[in-house]
């Protein structure tokens, strides 16, 4: 059984109203009609013209722009950006005045102006800036190239050597605490990708274990990062580690708000005087104000 062609078919249906539509002219009476004909040859013929007109016209925009790519990327999340929108030079400038004052940016005459809004840009590294520099690594413009990945090697070197300053700590307990603060950050930079940045989580993984098989006092925050990316690498050992740490740091934060809670119904100051010695201050003083206002409005 022989099976239906797209193409060819196309092609025939295209055959088939070209035929209809000459029929169709010769039945009509007046001369001028005759020109019609050149309808099913001349639109198929424009359709690569405009093609072409357009690939042009896009080209030369993408040439010329002072600043090509997502520079919005640099204050914005990713989803807020459509991938074709661009700002000019000038725009930037606007839109950082919060980093640096323009003035300041544009003081230094011997300085490009895309040169001088890239510097600042970096100046706040994070994931999105990241994501900007390595989009201009493939920008047209020499000028934009050079400069994104000048600033990406910067950035490279900086994490390599927050890296290598925490391994040479001599307390062990300092040193896993600190390394692992710094492979975690560099894994979140945006820098390393694939296997590379796995790798960093694992380094990152690995010496907050050591961590808290030392006892390193840990946040609750970070804790709950940590068992998050230990759960994505399959990393069972730590995963237990991680959750019975966080239980029991739930549990002690039950007891001591229950104990102030209890002291605060009871007015035993003198026992609020003792927490605060045992826990900062600001904590106590914090959850203070919050059983005050809680009575208060209670008891208006």
């Amino acid at each position: 059984m022989r099976t239906a062609s797209p193409g060819r078919d196309s092609l025939l249906l295209a055959g088939a109203g070209a035929l209809f539509w000459t029929a169709g002219v010769f039945r009509r009476p007046d001369p001028g009609s005759r020109l019609l004909l050149l309808l099913p040859f001349i639109f198929p013929a424009i359709g690569p013209v405009l093609f072409c007109f357009g690939a042009g016209v896009w080209m030369f925009s993408r040439r010329h722009g002072d600043l090509s790519g997502q520079v919005e990327f640099a204050e914005h999340d990713s989803h807020l950006v459509l991938p074709g929108d661009r700002l000019e030079g000038r725009r930037v400038l606007e839109r950082i005045r919060s980093l640096q004052p323009a003035g300041d940016i544009l003081k230094g005459q011997d300085r490009s102006l895309k040169q001088s809004v890239l510097s600042v840009i970096v100046q706040t590294p994070s994931d999105n800036v990241v994501h900007l520099l390595q989009g201009a690594k493939n920008d047209p413009d020499d000028e934009i190239r050079m400069i994104a990945s000048t600033l990406l090697t910067r950035l490279e070197k900086t994490y390599t050597e927050a890296i290598l300053r925490a391994e040479k700590i001599a307390d062990a307990r300092e040193r896993n605490r600190q390394a692992g603060e710094a492979w975690l950050a560099y894994a979140d930079s945006g820098l390393p990708i694939g296997t590379l940045r796995d790798r960093a989580f694992r380094e990152a993984l690995s010496h907050f274990d050591g961590a808290l098989q030392e006892e390193v006092p840990l946040e609750a925050g970070l804790l709950s990062r940590l068992l998050e990316e230990a759960i994505r690498q399959e990393n069972r050992p730590l995963k237990e580690r991680l959750q019975k740490e966080l239980t029991l740091r739930g549990e002690i934060e039950a007891r001591f708000l229950g104990d102030l809670t209890e002291r605060f119904q009871n007015r035993d100051f003198v026992g609020f005087a003792r927490l605060r010695e045992d826990h900062p201050e600001d904590r106590v003083s914090a959850w203070f104000q919050k059983l005050v206002a809680w009575e208060e409005g209670r008891n208006p």
